[in-house]
Order: C-alpha cells, then structure tokens, then sequence
C-alpha cells in the first residue's frame, strides 16, 4: 500500500478506489483507512487532500456482475497488487478498457503468483505497463 500512496502523491487529484466486501464492515472500513492515512505521513498535503476530497473510495460488494463490471467505468488504470499479482482482475480491466499496471518481482520473489499480470501484459503487446522496480510502477501510473 505504501508504493500507492507514493502514486496518489505524484498524481495531483488521483483517487484510489478499493473494492472488497470486507469494506461493509464499519470497523474493519475504519481500520483500512487508518493504514491509508499512514501512506504517506510525511506528506502533509496528500494528507488533508485524502480527508477532505475523498481520494480514497472503499466499495463493498457488488450484487450482480453487470455491476461489478460497471465498477470498472470508474478507473482511468488499475494498480496491481503485490507480492501475489492479478489474474482474473487483470483480464476484466483489460476486457473493460482499464490498463493495469504492475511491477515484476524478480530473485527470490519471483514465482508464478507474483507475476501473473506481467505475463499478461506482455502476451497483451502491453509492455510498457510492466516495470522491473517500485520507481517504474510510479512512472506508469501516471503515465499519459
């Protein structure tokens, strides 16, 4: 979560949109935007504009899969997750129209969960949205 805040930070007026039904629960809702709040602590600024703009969206769950497709429609790119990567997510965003961008996870990380996106992306022809570090993903994101 720590390498999203630091893309909420480099992109002015970005907002990041979580989906999961655990997000129903007011006290475990609650706790998540605590740990975001903690995203970047030395930035003041990305702070008040987190409280006061609503840069973080917590969805719960969705009741049919047209609307949970439709959730897509809001998202100009997709972060991935890490260290176990998107499979299913990474195809409906492409399917949707919403790049995903990821980071590769070489050495000792690098196993078949953690890279799934990547060979996605690539078989996709979509290179340019795989990077090799934490600076790369930052980069891509914001990418125009």
């Amino acid at each position: 979560m720590a390498l999203w805040g630091r893309v909420l930070a480099a992109v002015p007026h970005s907002r990041l949109l979580l989906k999961s039904p655990v997000f129903e629960k007011g006290t475990l809702k609650e706790h998540v935007e605590g740990i975001i709040r903690q995203l970047a602590p030395d930035n003041q600024k990305l702070q008040a504009e987190m409280e006061s703009e609503g840069r973080v969206i917590l969805l719960g769950r969705t009741v049919t899969e047209s609307e949970h497709l439709r959730s897509y429609l809001r998202m100009d790119v997709a972060l991935d997750t890490f260290p176990y990567s998107g499979t299913t997510t990474t195809i409906e965003c492409l399917l949707m129209g919403v790049p995903v961008v990821t980071k590769r996870q070489t050495g000792a990380k690098s196993v078949h969960a953690s890279n799934v996106s990547a060979s996605i992306l690539m078989q996709a022809g979509l290179r340019e949205l795989v990077g090799n570090s934490d600076d790369d993903f930052v980069k891509y994101s914001k990418a125009e």
